[in-house]
This record gives structure tokens, sequence and C-alpha cells, in this order.
């Protein structure tokens, strides 16, 4: 138990609420998505991996080639059309450039103690889709993108 004030404890205090804040914000790319599942990867045909390295994907590809290319979707949907073909869409979003996120990492402390915390706020979440993958049969379909 903390007796008295110690700035130094109180920095490192800082130091490791803003590391854990920040932590979550890794850049989740395609080749964190590949190390993570090597197998799944080195199963893909040589043209198809390299395109999953470059974060591309194109029509024919399966839901693991487009999972390690894009990641996995925000949302996902299923479709039929007047044919009765059951499709899956996978949707990507995008948070809008007006959303205005921001942290704040605060420490005090007294005579008889120190406090911290970490403040995440948004100011409204507005996000948009700017990719929808079509799947029939575990294969992609269609692409679309926003514009």
């Amino acid at each position: 138990m903390l007796t008295h004030y110690n700035p130094f404890h109180a920095r490192a205090l800082v130091v490791l609420l803003a590391a854990a804040t920040l932590g979550g914000c890794a850049a989740n790319t395609p080749a964190k998505r590949i190390e993570k599942e090597p197998d799944v990867f080195a199963a893909l045909p040589a043209d198809v991996q390299d395109k999953v390295r470059q974060g591309i994907i194109d029509i024919g590809f399966t839901r693991d080639a487009v999972r390690l290319a894009k990641g996995r979707p925000n949302r996902v949907y299923s479709r039929t059309d007047k044919t009765g073909a059951n499709d899956e869409v996978w949707a990507y979003t995008r948070e809008d450039t007006r959303t205005r996120t921001g942290v704040t990492v605060g420490v005090g402390g007294g005579s008889d103690g120190v406090g911290g915390g970490v403040t995440i706020g948004n100011r409204g979440y507005d996000d948009y889709e700017y990719l929808r993958v079509v799947f029939t049969a575990d294969r992609v379909t269609a692409i679309e993108r926003a514009r």
C-alpha cells in the first residue's frame, strides 16, 4: 500500500495505462493474421498467397483467403435471390472521418496517496461500409466497393 505520493509511481502508472490502452490499437494486418494461421495460409495456392499478403481479394477466393487478407467482417448478412441461391455477404466498415476520438490519461497525488485513470471518449460513432464480399458455396462471387 502506498502511504505517500511518489512521482516515479505516478509516471509508471501513466505509462502502464497508456500502453494498455494503445496496445489494443495494434494493427490487424494480413501479416499478423497469416502469422496466427500459417497452416491455413500454406494451404492456399501461390497466386492467392501473393494477393493475401498484400491484403487483396479476388473472385473465387475462399472465406479463409478473404479472412486472412481483410480480417473478420464487421457484419455478416444472408441474401437469397429469385433463383433461391443463398449467399453470405461479409461487410467491412470504417469510422467516418468526422468521428472524433480522444484518449486522456491523468494522474494525481497528495500527501496520503496516488490515483490515476484513463478516459477514452468518442464523440459519436458513425461508420460506413466500404467493402462487401459475396460468397456463394464458400467462394467469392462478387465484390462491392464504396466509391
